[in-house]
């Protein structure tokens, strides 16, 4: 086989095993993606089906019949258009007799015996026939003004470079439907004269459901099934191989699985996203098409290269060649590793200006304020996401890589009572990070309480409801790379969600159920908790002061319940690890921190009455903040935190205030004084009247 033993991609591997074992082989996954290919210095992509029958001539197949829906059963090769018909015609009619000419086909090999046919010609025509189907983009022209046009010049498009071949179809038969195909490919893969193979195309389109088929798909199986049994042994022509039938489908799910489960004859081999090892052969043959072919410094080639290869994984080959088409469309040019990395960030999330680039140190440095503003009296979370937001535009690391993919941005831990800011913190950061509040994705864990929810986030098994939709999470962060992603009350999820994360935390990768890769490097995930807050150390009539009980015994309390929690009910204390330092502790509310929280709804008032109504309201001094602040003293109110608050100001002051404007309707631009009367009840009046 003249593939290059440097970009063989491992399916190829596999399958070339299984067919030397005797078994014939269902590709299923990337199907529709293009293949590296090298033969005799010309280097190219080509789509699987030229794949399969290139590998399938250089391994001693002398016949390869192809069958699909729309082009019915035919030969791609136009030079086995003879062959074909000989073999369609002896099928229909056995008794004719061979169709090779060999006295004694099971010693004799028809491809170097008998008379010359476009399915047994020489070793040496197939080589010349492939030289043409491959032409060389590096050899050397045997025109010398040619030679001097091409040297001056880069080639003006990628894809004239990458690609090679033809998937035509010649020679093509009108035997579309598969109840008149199947028995000619039963014909071809039962004979033992001519050493052949069958390749079926997009299996998965030809039924349609895969848990109940009608009678005519459930015979176009049963007859796929005889292939497979009957599939004539060629031992002493084959090396052990069998007449081999090749099945692709671009979705196994598609498929009966009572075809395939279990089946001793029948291999699966799932056709993955390119590999490290094939990216790198893709760059190196193409990497003119992306950079200055000129650049003669070997260690910056290599680190552009090496930055190519670490930061596209998860794309297909169309995709990098769309890539390298971008360069060329667009005029981008790369003349460093940090072009390449751009362009390649660029092409992946759509984005020519990164988020986290946007910062700057005035931006860091007002970043505290501007989340005040928001979040009340939790200044170590606050400083601690501040610290996130410099390390990640900074991007000083530990880990010496080039890599885009990676680990998260940050990931934090929120832990604390209920009401005190965790939400809220993290949609003040998504706001500052990326410029609105929405780009943050809410995961509400307790939809996530059985078991089997799990599938939720990463999608259906093949086979099951649901697996076309793919996950929730995964789809989510392909689409959007920029985000920020909240697990909100954790402790709600059943243990085998918190699995799912291990990926996450540790590479910032997690593959869906259809083996696609989501990737989190851009992301901000925020996991919140109540655990604990239901054994505050607070005793009952105790009263919550500015300095008691203090910070430290409420964040002792809390990380104390989030370890045993891990540790104990989990039993997961390898997720524990993985936070760390990042598990922040909200303090309790404070009665110093009730106005603050206080003047936050009060402001939201405002901004909604003159949206809604034009109407400018005034809060009149003592009055609706030193109502609330006396409220909240007492007795427990302080342990549910601002939500307390907030239901305070919506039974005090927000229905009362909307039932005087449906009474008196005052007209629009009008001042509204906004005050608490001596039965500590709202008083309005409009001003000037």
């Amino acid at each position: 086989m003249d593939f290059s033993e440097k970009i063989l991609p491992g399916w190829l591997v596999e399958m070339d095993k299984q067919l030397r074992r005797g078994k014939h082989v269902l590709l299923y996954g990337n199907v529709e993606d293009r293949f590296l290919i090298d033969q005799n210095g010309s280097f190219g992509t080509v789509g699987l089906t030229e794949a399969l029958g290139f590998y399938l001539e250089q391994s001693g197949y002398a016949f390869v019949s192809h069958y699909d829906l729309v082009d019915g059963l035919h030969v791609p090769n136009p030079e086995q258009e003879d062959l074909f018909n000989q073999m369609i015609r002896k099928s229909a009619n056995p008794s004719r007799g061979s169709c090779s000419g060999s006295s004694d086909p099971r010693t004799s090999d028809p491809r170097t015996s008998g008379p010359q046919t476009a399915g047994s010609q020489t070793a040496e025509s197939r080589d010349t026939s492939h030289r043409d189907a491959f032409p060389s983009s590096s050899s050397p022209s045997s025109d010398p003004a040619a030679q001097d046009a091409a040297s001056e010049r880069r080639t003006p498009s990628i894809r004239n470079r990458m690609e090679r071949g033809s998937d035509g179809n010649g020679g093509r038969s009108n035997l579309k439907l598969p109840n008149v195909a199947l028995p000619h490919i039963r014909s071809f893969l039962s004979q033992t004269e001519i050493p052949s193979a069958a390749i079926i195309e997009y299996s998965d389109k030809l039924f349609s459901d895969a848990q109940r088929q009608e009678q005519a798909e459930r015979e176009f199986l049963i007859q796929l099934k005889k292939i497979v049994k009957e599939a004539a042994d060629l031992q002493e022509n084959m090396e052990g191989r069998r007449n081999a039938l090749i099945i692709t489908a671009s979705q196994l799910a598609a498929i009966p699985s009572w075809f395939y489960q279990e089946h001793p004859l029948l291999a699966l081999i799932r056709i993955p996203f390119p590999d490290v090892k094939e990216r790198r052969s893709f760059i190196e043959g193409f990497f003119d098409c992306f950079a200055d072919p000129f650049i003669t410094d070997d260690s910056c080639k290599k680190e552009m290269i090496d930055t190519f290869v670490q930061q596209t994984d998860g794309l297909t080959i169309l995709d990098l060649m769309a890539l390298g088409t971008t360069c060329s469309s667009e005029k981008i040019k790369i003349a460093q590793p940090a072009d390449m990395k751009n362009v390649i960030a660029y092409y992946r999330y759509g984005e020519k200006i990164d988020p986290w680039e946007k910062f700057n140190a005035d931006t860091i440095r007002s970043a505290p304020q501007q989340i005040q503003k928001r979040v009340i009296g939790q200044k170590n979370a606050v400083d601690a996401v501040v610290d996130m937001l410099i390390t990640a535009t900074i991007g000083i690391t530990m880990l010496r890589s080039t890599r885009g993919t990676g680990k998260p941005k940050g990931v934090f831990f929120f832990v604390g009572p209920t009401g005190v800011g965790k939400t809220e913190l993290a949609k003040a950061l998504a706001e500052l990070i990326f410029g609105d509040e929405n780009r943050m994705r809410r995961f509400d864990m307790s939809e996530y309480a059985e078991k089997h929810a799990a599938e939720k986030l990463t999608g259906a098994p093949p086979g099951y409801v649901g697996y076309e939709e793919g996950g929730q999470l995964t789809n989510f962060v392909r689409e959007n790379p920029f985000s920020l992603i909240l697990f909100d009350e954790i402790e709600k999820a059943h243990g085998l969600i918190m699995d799912k994360f291990l990926q996450i935390l540790e590479d910032g990768r997690l593959t869906d159920s259809k083996g696609q890769t989501a990737y989190f490097s851009q992301s901000v995930i925020i996991f919140t908790s109540n655990i604990g807050s239901d054994s505050l150390p607070v005793q009952a009539g105790d009263k919550i002061t500015d300095s008691s009980p203090s910070y430290e015994d409420i964040q002792e309390h809390f990380r104390s319940k989030v370890r045993d929690h891990f540790l104990f009910e989990l039993k997961r204390p390898e997720i524990h690890n993985r936070f760390g330092d990042n598990i922040l502790v909200f303090d309790l509310l404070r009665p110093i921190h009730v106005r603050g929280i206080c003047e936050k709804f009060l402001r939201s008032f405002q901004i909604s009455a003159k949206e809604k109504r034009e109407l400018t309201l005034v809060f009149e001094e003592p009055g609706i903040r030193e109502m609330i602040e006396k409220e909240m003293c007492v007795g427990e109110k302080l342990k549910y935190g601002g939500r307390r608050i907030r239901t305070l100001l919506e039974e005090k002051i927000e229905k009362p205030f909307n039932r005087w404007i449906f009474e008196n309707d005052p007209p629009a631009n009008s001042t509204l004084s906004l005050g608490i009367n001596a039965e500590n009840e709202l008083a309005v009046a409009i001003k000037g009247q």
